[in-house]
């Protein structure tokens, strides 16, 4: 067993959305931070505002894919669920 279980059990890092922090907010600078430094995590994708232009402009500024992109939580969810269907 290694010194990390997550990759132990999945196979990979668990992958995460982060709902919240973006530009100009503490706590979202040190969720990211921490979830990178546990190495147990990928954030692949985020909603960073109700504001959809400026969520966009944050993921894109932090390196998200754009296709991992999404205007509300919503609209994730939505996107994430039909993948499932399909993969």
């Amino acid at each position: 067993m290694s010194l990390n279980p997550v990759i132990d059990m999945l196979g990979r890092r668990l992958r995460l959305a982060v709902i919240g922090g973006g530009t100009g907010s503490f706590i979202g600078a040190m969720h990211r931070q921490s979830a990178r430094r546990d190495d147990r995590y990928q954030i692949v994708t985020g909603i960073f505002s109700s504001d959809p232009a400026k969520s966009k402009k944050d993921a894109s500024e932090l390196g998200f894919e754009s296709d991992r992109i999404y205007p509300s939580v919503k609209a994730l969810l939505r996107w994430r669920s039909i993948q499932k269907r399909w993969h």
